[in-house]
């Protein structure tokens, strides 16, 4: 069975290097003046992070205890990830507060 080589008449070989990879470029371009891009998330996600059920997501949603869903579609929402990251340390610090300090007699 021949094999393919990479040589020049390859689709590799022809194929322009817009951004040519070095050790000291960056991984990503960087826009100032911008916010940066926030990731969305969906339903499974938001479960899997909160370890909530999707039923007991949105009756907190319609209680306005949860962070409210975007519409991304005709029929899809998505959370924002800063938001629920912020109702998860929200959670967490009420339900860890902070201990009282000790006085002296």
């Amino acid at each position: 069975m021949p094999t393919r080589n990479a040589g020049a008449g390859s689709a590799d070989a022809q194929t322009p290097k817009l951004f040519p990879r070095s050790a000291t470029a960056p991984r990503e371009l960087i826009i100032t003046g911008l916010p940066p891009l926030e990731r969305l998330l969906r339903i499974a996600s938001v479960v899997d992070l909160t370890s909530l059920s999707k039923a007991s997501i949105y009756r907190k949603v319609a209680d306005r205890t949860f962070p409210p869903p975007l519409k991304i579609g005709k029929s899809r929402v998505a959370w924002r990830q800063s938001a629920i990251s912020s109702w998860i340390a929200e959670q967490s610090a009420s339900a860890n507060p902070s201990p009282p300090a000790c006085q002296a007699p």
